[in-house]
């Protein structure tokens, strides 16, 4: 036998990959932080505001004291107006509850926690995404966004989200308003077969 070098090239098995929606996902991401990161078993919640001026997200994490009594009566609009960007108890608000919080965030915040929600679960070591709101409020909101492993960060970064969002298919009922495809870093704004 030959004594050859051999050699395998292997681009990445991380592969980039593009995630368009419309608001469903940030529904779902609220969830997600809501529950993962504070204590309480029910959750109300509302997304506020224009996109790219004042839009914010306002939640009520909470845990009644009867397991019957989970609907709250809370007005998430005067809360919002009472209170600035952060986390605040207001359970002395209310008598029937064990613990509740009040919590806003703004479009930054949401949109960090869309980029950790979009990316995390996929690479489980280091990981670069970008994303971005498109419209004018929550009703027609879309996201577009893209992760990838960290070695493509410098060809992520140089991607045109606004190029790559007319290249996605309408959503729909049919891809349940929800699209991701593995993005060809090679070829621009290409995609790879699934």
């Amino acid at each position: 036998m030959k004594n050859s070098e051999y050699i395998l090239k292997n681009e990445s098995l991380k592969n980039s990959e593009v995630t368009f929606s419309g608001n469903s996902i940030l529904k779902d991401v609220i969830k997600e932080y809501a529950y993962k990161h504070y204590n309480g078993d029910c959750l109300k919640f509302d997304f506020l505001g224009k996109i790219d001026v004042d839009f914010r997200a306002v939640l009520c994490i909470y845990k009644t004291k009867n397991d019957e009594d989970s609907f709250l009566d809370i007005n998430l609009d005067e809360y919002d107006l009472k209170f600035g960007f952060s986390i605040f108890d207001i359970v002395n608000e209310f008598s029937n509850l064990e613990h509740c919080l009040f919590i806003k965030l703004n479009q930054d915040e949401i949109l960090h926690q869309v980029l950790l929600y979009i990316s995390y679960e996929r690479f489980e070591g280091g990981y670069f995404a970008k994303g971005k709101f498109m419209g004018s409020n929550f009703k027609n909101l879309k996201f577009i966004g893209i992760c990838g492993d960290l070695k493509n960060e410098r060809l992520i970064k140089s991607i045109n989200l606004d190029k790559l969002y007319k290249t996605m298919p309408t959503l729909s009922k049919e891809n349940d308003f929800y699209v991701t495809k593995i993005l060809d870093l090679k070829r621009n704004y290409k995609f790879k077969d699934n």
